[in-house]
């Protein structure tokens, strides 16, 4: 009886962080999206010139 219910703990734990891992990356994938591929549209002075202050 312990040992399902440390399974079925372990199995949730994994879980948990499974998502909790693919939320970061997705959010990290975002950024790297809207600070890469959109300064194409004019935001580039918010990088190449924002380093020189």
């Amino acid at each position: 009886m312990m040992t399902d219910f440390g399974r079925v703990r372990l199995l949730r734990t994994s879980f948990a962080f499974l998502i909790v891992s693919l939320s970061i990356v997705f959010i990290l994938w975002g950024v790297w999206i809207y600070g890469g591929r959109y300064d194409d549209q004019g935001n580039r002075n918010r990088y190449c010139g924002n380093e020189a202050d």
